[in-house]
């Protein structure tokens, strides 16, 4: 199974990536800052912004399941 992890550089997104590449899924991973992810085998990045339909599309293409871990950009734990 392919998954597509949106969010996946967030507090809670590197945890389901972490997860998924543990559990041998392969990954797409639509990301902003590519340069945050360790290369692995099982993961292919996506630069780009997932309000963005051509980013999303490609991320997506070959993909069974999409999990979203988007938050809103806040600078504490805190709202």
């Amino acid at each position: 199974m392919k998954l597509l992890i949106l969010g996946a550089t967030g507090r809670t997104g590197h945890w389901v990536l972490q997860l998924a590449l543990e559990r041998g899924f392969k990954v797409h991973a639509l990301v902003r800052f590519p340069d945050k992810l360790q290369p692995h085998e099982n993961l292919k990045l996506f630069h780009g912004d997932a309000s963005n339909d051509t980013h999303l599309y490609e991320a997506a293409k070959g993909c069974t399941a999409a999990i979203s871990v988007l938050n809103i950009s806040r600078k504490s734990d805190f709202p």
